[in-house]
């Protein structure tokens, strides 16, 4: 009797049409990789970043770096007072 080896099936089908992220980040060092998913199949739905924050002498508010490349980029922002405001 000869058995007929089966070729692994994978568990499920990848479906990137339902999948929905939200991007969290602040630093500049994030911009690349918000708009890799910008760009891609998997674009972010929100972009949560840190409050625009005083910076110099005048303490003139400034916005994150994530922020500006969202605004760029189309992608709604937003940005909690604490994370107790994101659930």
């Amino acid at each position: 009797m000869t058995q007929t080896l089966l070729a692994p099936q994978p568990l499920m089908e990848f479906d990137h049409r339902h999948e929905r992220i939200v991007f969290f980040g602040t630093p500049a060092i994030a911009i690349p990789t918000l708009e890799a998913l910008a760009t891609g199949a998997l674009r972010p739905i929100a972009v949560i970043t840190e409050l625009d924050q005083p910076v110099g002498r005048r303490r003139q508010l400034t916005p994150p770096p994530v922020k500006v490349a969202a605004n760029r980029l189309g992608l709604p922002v937003s940005q909690p007072d604490s994370s107790s405001e994101l659930f």
